[in-house]
């Protein structure tokens, strides 16, 4: 599923709505920028990973086919127990891929945030997106 809008609350309000849909496991995707349309998009993906209720794994094919169509703000997963704040595997995960990990919590109704020291993704388009948003960023 792709999903684009100008408006960034209302990109978050998708990923809330699509992890409502899916309650029984992370669901996973990516946030980018359409500088030519002036557009966020968001692109659902499979999860891949054996552990869906705790985890998420991202076939990387999709990511370099999103990376090579819009600017690259980041990649988002819920948290179908607990809170937004991102766990250790997603801080180790952020930083490893060098892309900043956005965590919706289904019980907080909350957006937590992992940005990594070393950036691989569009650094204005991420600025641009979190400027006036409320997003736990520990």
């Amino acid at each position: 599923m792709i999903y684009e809008n100008k408006k960034i609350n209302n990109i978050l309000d998708k990923i809330s709505e699509w992890s409502g849909r899916f309650m029984s496991m992370e669901i996973c995707g990516f946030i980018g920028y359409n500088e030519e349309n002036k557009i966020y998009i968001l692109k659902f993906c499979e999860n891949y990973h054996k552990d869906k209720e705790n985890h998420f794994q991202i076939n990387p094919i999709d990511y370099l086919l999103f990376k090579k169509d819009n600017n690259f703000v980041g990649v988002f997963h819920s948290h179908i127990k607990g809170d937004e704040k991102p766990s250790e595997f997603d801080i180790m995960s952020c930083e490893h891929s060098c892309l900043p990990f956005f965590v919706y919590s289904i019980n907080s109704g909350k957006f937590g945030l992992a940005k990594p020291k070393k950036a691989d993704y569009d650094v204005d388009s991420f600025e641009k997106f979190i400027k006036n948003i409320n997003i736990y960023n520990g």
